[in-house]
């Protein structure tokens, strides 16, 4: 009988990839990552917007220069020095654009380590290599992901965040450092209302889980906003060294980001999110609300389901 599947099979392979599921798992997300990154021109207008601040501002002080504009920067320090000094590195060998694209691989990457660090952290070792296979395969991470955007660099915040989230109950030193690092990149590296998302995230936390209302976490979130500070504080250092007046500019767009959060959101703000969740999430979704109804109400109960969700 003709099984043409059988030329295709090798069983010491298979045997490491059913023992060893992460090693599979590392080399699809380097795969996924980097294929598709150089090779073409900007796709979307998002794109265009950013290699038209970063053409203009590579021979001059980056991030400086547009905080005198009247338009607020799509990203933060962070994202322009990183690509600045990608264009710069890969020059003559790689076109700006690409250059640029290459440090999404950075950001994707650290995401998929982190979500990877995080399910270890709840769900043991043995389930942590299906969180980044799920994420990849997401269909929102497949429109963002391969353009010059913050999306990537705020998902990789965000990640670390959530894996000093997770650490914080049974870590709380370590813990509140990788808040305070995933904090500082998403202050830093995009725009500041991004900040709402660790705010509600700490708050939603505390109210569903009892292991964070207690003083080992306030310990970690004390740590967190201490390594926030320092890291915000290092910037605007650096900005005082370039220009004293820098900073004058930089805190009151970041005063002004702060303030945004405490405004009654419309309609629109409640909206799309809403009408984006059901693609952009497709398929973990589906894998979310198959987990609450296996776990039941116990299981909402737990951090390791009351996190992912």
């Amino acid at each position: 009988m003709l099984r043409p599947g059988h030329f295709f099979r090798h069983d010491k392979t298979a045997e490491v990839i059913t023992n060893h599921p992460v090693i599979l798992t590392i080399a699809v997300c380097i795969a996924w990552t980097l294929f598709g990154l150089t090779g073409h021109d900007p796709w979307k207008s998002e794109e265009a917007v950013f290699m038209g601040h970063l053409s203009q501002l590579k021979d001059t002080s980056f991030y400086f220069e547009l905080l005198g504009l009247e338009e607020i920067p799509l990203a933060g320090p962070l994202f322009y020095a990183a690509s600045l000094g990608f264009i710069e590195l890969f020059s003559p060998m790689l076109a700006a654009h690409d250059a640029a694209r290459l440090t999404m691989a950075i950001w994707l990457l650290s995401t998929f380590l982190f979500v990877g660090l995080t399910a270890n952290e709840l769900w043991g070792r043995s389930q942590s290599w299906l969180a980044p296979l799920l994420l990849l395969g997401s269909v929102g991470l497949i429109v963002k992901s391969h353009q010059i955007s913050a999306t990537p660099l705020l998902m990789a915040g965000l990640s670390i965040f959530f894996y000093g989230l997770s650490l914080a109950p049974r870590l709380s030193i370590i813990g509140g450092l990788w808040l305070g690092a995933g904090t500082s990149i998403i202050v830093l590296g995009t725009t500041i209302q991004n900040i709402f998302i660790p705010i509600v995230t700490i708050t939603l936390i505390a109210l569903a889980n009892f292991r964070y209302r207690g003083f080992r976490f306030l310990n970690s979130l004390c740590i967190g906003a201490l390594v926030t500070l320092v890291l915000v504080g290092i910037w605007l250092i650096v900005l005082y060294q370039f220009d004293p007046s820098l900073p004058l500019l930089w805190i009151p767009y970041a005063w002004d980001g702060a303030f945004h959060l405490f405004r009654s959101p419309s309609l629109d703000d409640l909206a799309y999110p809403l009408s984006i969740f059901p693609w952009f999430t497709w398929p973990t979704w589906i894998f979310v609300f198959w987990s609450i109804w296996i776990e039941g109400r116990d299981g909402l109960k737990r951090k390791e389901l009351q996190l992912p969700i």
